[in-house]
């Protein structure tokens, strides 16, 4: 080979592995952008599965706290429905304790009139004798 034939032929050589080089690298770079699609596919799935999880706790712990909300109030009813019930039985007691008082406090009365109705029959009976 002639120098010229052989600077021709290293040329030529030179230009197809750079063009082989620069397809390689086209072919790298596109292999590279589909596997950032890929990735960035995933990473929205997972963001998306990830909004969807969120959501459903936010959901569960709203249903808990309305849950604890209603236990609260039925303990509260509770209380207050025995502190009713207490103070009903104490009214109970009072009235009964009354009534027995007013009882009492009728028989020295029914007494009196007897007493009185008494005097008045001997007064009676004392001046129809009497006479």
């Amino acid at each position: 080979m002639n120098s010229d034939t052989d600077s021709k032929f290293i040329t030529l050589l030179f230009l197809s592995n750079k063009d082989k080089r620069a397809g390689v690298h086209k072919l790298t770079l596109w292999h590279e952008i589909e596997d950032l699609q890929k990735k960035k596919a995933e990473l929205e799935f997972q963001l998306r599965s990830l909004e969807e999880k969120e959501k459903t706790l936010e959901e569960r712990a709203r249903l808990l706290e309305e849950k604890l909300a209603i236990k609260e109030l039925e303990q509260k009813l509770r209380i207050k429905t025995e502190s009713i019930e207490k103070l009903e039985s104490r009214i109970g007691e009072l009235e009964q304790r009354l009534n027995l008082s007013a009882e009492v406090a009728a028989v020295p009365e029914l007494e009196r009139q007897t007493n009185n109705t008494q005097s008045e029959n001997s007064y009676h009976l004392r001046k129809l004798f009497s006479e």
